[in-house]
C-alpha cells in the first residue's frame, strides 16, 4: 500500500514538474513583454511631459497614455498620483533656491521631477527623471566681436507679455558677453548689467549700469544647430511688419529691447520695442 502511494505521489511530483517546465517560458516571455510595454508606455508618458513643459514651462497638469488594459501617467496633481500610485511630480523651474521634491529628494533650482509609472497586466513600472534648465546667464552673447549701436536697452525681464515692456521696477539685469570684443555706441545705449569681453569694450556714449570686464576668459555658450532655428519655417520668427509679413533672418541668441528701423520703398519707418533676434 505503501509503495502504491509513493509511487503515485512520485507520478503526481514529475507532472506537476513537467506542467511547470511548460508554462514557465511562457510564463517568462510573457513578463518580459509586459516590460518592455511598460518601458515603451513610461517613455512615451515622458516624452508627451517634455512637450508639455516646452510649451508651458509652468506646466503642472497630468500626462496620460494607453489605455485601460495599458496605461502610463505623469503627473503634478497629489490626488491624481496618489490614485496611479505613483510619486507626485513636481515643476520647479521658476525657484531660485534648492527645493526637496518627492521621495525627499533635494532638487536644483530650475528644475523639474517627473515621475512615470506605467502599468501592463499584473506588471508596473515606474521610473524618475529629473529635468536641469538653470537660466542662460547673459542677455546677448556672442562668439565673435559684438557691434550695436542706440536706441537700445539691454535688460532682463521675468515675463513679457506681448510687445508691451514692463515697468522699470521689474526689470533685471541684463549682461553682455562676447568671445571678441564690443562696442557701444549711442546715447540711448542703456546696458542694465554687465559688459565681458575676451578683448577690448568701447562704450562711447553708451551707459553700463555694471561692470565692464575686458580681457575676460571666453564664456561658454550654448551649442545649438543652426537648421533647428530656420526662420522661415519657425512662425515665431515671423513678424507682420507694416502690411505684409517679413521673416527675420536671423538665430536667437538673446532677448534684446528697442527700435528697429526699416527701410522700404525708401522710406525709413520705426516700428517701436519689439524683440529683436541676433545672430553672431
Amino acid at each position: 500500500m505503501l509503495g502504491v502511494m509513493f509511487f503515485g505521489l512520485l507520478a503526481l511530483v514529475l507532472a506537476s514538474t513537467i506542467a511547470l517546465m511548460s508554462f514557465s517560458p511562457t510564463a517568462l516571455a510573457k513578463k518580459r513583454d509586459q516590460e518592455g510595454q511598460c518601458e515603451e508606455l513610461a517613455t512615451s508618458a515622458l516624452n508627451q511631459a517634455f512637450y508639455e513643459l516646452k510649451q508651458e514651462p509652468g506646466f503642472r497638469g497630468t500626462v496620460r497614455v494607453g489605455d485601460d488594459r495599458a496605461w502610463a501617467v505623469v503627473t503634478f496633481d497629489p490626488s491624481v498620483a496618489s490614485s496611479a500610485a505613483v510619486p507626485v511630480s513636481v515643476n520647479l523651474y521658476d525657484t531660485t533656491t534648492p527645493t526637496k521634491g518627492s521621495l525627499g529628494r533635494l532638487l536644483p533650482p530650475n528644475s523639474v521631477q517627473l515621475f512615470a509609472r506605467a502599468k501592463v497586466g499584473p506588471t508596473t513600472l515606474t521610473v524618475e527623471n529629473v529635468l536641469h534648465a538653470p537660466p542662460f546667464e547673459y542677455s546677448i552673447a556672442t562668439s565673435g566681436a559684438l557691434v550695436a549701436s542706440g536706441p537700445m536697452l539691454v535688460a532682463g525681464v521675468k515675463e513679457l507679455s506681448g510687445s508691451t515692456l514692463p515697468p522699470e521696477s521689474e526689470l533685471d539685469p541684463g549682461h553682455v558677453a562676447s568671445n571678441g570684443s564690443v562696442s557701444l555706441a549711442g546715447p540711448s545705449t542703456r546696458i542694465t548689467g554687465d559688459v565681458k569681453a575676451v578683448g577690448t569694450v568701447s562704450s562711447s556714449g553708451a551707459v553700463v549700469e555694471g561692470q565692464i570686464e575686458e580681457h575676460h576668459s571666453e564664456v561658454a555658450l550654448p551649442s545649438i544647430p543652426v537648421s533647428s532655428y530656420d526662420p522661415g519655417t519657425d512662425p515665431a520668427i515671423v513678424r507682420t511688419l507694416g502690411a505684409r509679413p517679413e521673416t527675420l533672418d536671423a538665430h536667437l541668441l538673446g532677448a534684446l529691447w528697442g527700435t528697429t528701423e526699416s527701410t522700404e520703398d525708401g522710406e525709413s519707418r520705426d516700428f517701436g520695442p519689439k524683440i529683436l533676434l541676433l545672430s553672431a
